[in-house]
């Protein structure tokens, strides 16, 4: 069972490279919020009639009464709510998430997970539950017709500064590294500032954002590491988010 943590460390490593003596910097950046959060539903036991039983092998009287059962364990199993509504089933839903993940060679584990939402531990059955019930957490989960790929970027951008802040999405975009205290300019950017994938097989739409990392002005390579970075699934007939995680 793994434990997913939602932490992002600042390091800055210079590393000699081989072939051309020029420094590399590795560093790892955290988001004001990351933490993941979930909704924890919970089962009471049913009411059933009393029963007296007497067998002849025993005079033992067995009774069962109506009780609530309280949760044996702090960590509470949650199963996504319905979806049905965007028109999807959860199993369609969940197929479709999979497929992304597979295609998009984006890293799920299919075993019961724990994620911690800032106060309880919640465990889900496998990632794909995780990343659907996140859906449920977000301020708005319909976007509306995905026209292109620039249509999706200006909503899904809407929606990360809503749940991660401002000031990570400006980390993101950002055309700029801070070294010792001092603004220094990226000439060259490696990654993407969004990275966008479309799959026409589901007609979805996978997006994340991308810390920057490539090359500054002064000629240094960087490297900016975020680790379980947040992304949307989207449908692009009517922008509704299917899955996501923060």
């Amino acid at each position: 069972m793994q434990v997913k943590k939602y932490s992002i460390m600042l390091i800055a490593l210079p590393v000699l490279l081989c072939a051309c003596g020029r420094q590399v910097e590795v560093a790892e950046v955290s988001p004001q919020t990351t933490e993941a959060s979930a909704a924890v539903t919970s089962e009471t036991a049913a009411t059933t009639e009393a029963a007296a039983m007497t067998e002849a092998t025993t005079s033992e009287k067995m009774t069962e009464t109506s009780e609530t059962v309280p949760p044996t364990s702090p960590a509470e199993t949650t199963i996504p709510e319905s979806t049905e509504d965007a028109g999807m089933t959860d199993a369609e839903i969940y197929a479709v998430i999979e497929y992304v993940c597979e295609e998009g060679w984006i890293p799920y584990s299919k075993e019961p997970c724990i994620i911690f939402d800032g106060t309880d531990y919640i465990t889900y059955d496998n990632d794909i539950a995780f990343y659907m019930d996140g859906v449920s957490k977000l301020p708005d989960s319909t976007l509306g017709q995905i026209e292109s790929e620039q249509d999706l970027i200006a909503k899904a951008r809407e929606v990360f500064i809503a749940r991660l802040g401002q000031d990570f999405i400006d980390r993101a975009e950002a055309e700029y590294v801070e070294r010792d205290g001092e603004r220094v300019a990226i000439a060259a950017r490696t990654t993407p500032v969004y990275k966008v994938q479309y799959y026409d097989k589901y007609d979805v739409w996978y997006i994340r954002p991308c810390m920057p990392s490539g090359t500054t002005a002064d000629g240094k390579d960087f490297v900016t590491l975020l680790d379980n970075p947040p992304f949307l699934i989207v449908n692009g007939s009517d922008g509704k988010i299917i899955g996501c995680q923060f």
